[in-house]
């Protein structure tokens, strides 16, 4: 009994060395590397937008022959933007797991915000550079270009966000608040807005029916859209003949002559 009580306490010593060897963090090149644990990319820096979001992946995987546990914390200026699809997670033995990294960029100042993300002994650094060179861009088209009261008009806009100076890209998604109002000279006669994720660009369209009461004459819906500071307006005209028969031989007669 005696040997084998000497035999366990041997064992459990060396895999307590063993394991504590595991935990020694490595640099080899760019890339961190902890010798049970690794991650890819081993950071994540980019160009963000005041007031945006975006998602980065990361990779872990470890090379032991016991399930591995993971916990993971944010720290630095960027902590409280900073969340994850996983906050602890247990990976298999010499298995890999995909975490996402959920960036919420708050409204604030351009400029250089660092933190990191630790997973265990690992330190992934966070670099997030805040800009405001951008501008958005925007056009909008009613079709068909000439209709009776009572009929519906296709709205079609694309919002565009648009790089300004020496940034090349940005990552994540801006929230626009558009609002679309459909006039005839000063009368409003329909007004809505809606809020569109934009990352690069969005089109979007809408069925819009004119009352039927609607006098005849040229209308006029403006787009108006906005992020923060930044805002774009554009405009498109059509017709509207009165429900009637002489309505539609002047909706038919404005859309072949405008």
């Amino acid at each position: 009994m005696k040997a084998l009580f000497f035999i366990l306490v041997a064992f459990l010593l060396s895999s307590a060395a063993a394991i504590s060897q595991t935990e020694k963090i490595e640099v080899q090149g760019s890339v961190i590397i902890n010798s049970a644990l690794s991650v890819t990319p081993p950071n994540i820096s980019t160009n963000v937008l005041s007031f945006s979001f975006l998602e980065r992946n990361l990779t872990f995987r470890q090379n032991t022959n016991f399930d591995f546990n993971v916990s993971l914390q944010s720290a630095g200026a960027v902590a409280d933007w900073l969340s994850f699809s996983a906050f602890n997670f247990t990976i298999a033995p010499s298995g890999q797991r995909n975490v996402t990294v959920f960036v919420s960029v708050p409204e604030t100042a351009p400029g250089v915000y660092k933190g990191n993300i630790t997973a265990n002994s690992i330190k992934i650094p966070v670099t997030l550079t805040v800009t405001d060179k951008y501008g958005l861009q925007s056009s909008v088209d009613a079709q068909p270009s000439s209709i009776v009261a009572g009929q519906n008009i296709t709205i079609t806009a694309t919002i565009t966000k648009a790089l300004l100076g020496k940034i090349n890209e940005t990552e994540g998604t801006i929230p626009v608040v558009s609002t679309y109002i459909i006039t005839k000279g000063t009368t409003v006669i329909l007004q809505f807005n809606k809020t569109s994720n934009v990352q690069d660009f969005v089109t979007e369209s809408f069925n819009v029916k004119i009352p039927n009461n609607a006098t005849s004459g040229k209308y006029k819906v403006t787009l108006s859209a906005q992020h923060l500071d930044k805002k774009t307006v554009s405009s498109a005209s059509f017709f509207v003949g009165k429900n009637s028969a002489l309505g539609r031989i002047l909706a038919s007669l404005f859309s072949i002559f405008g």
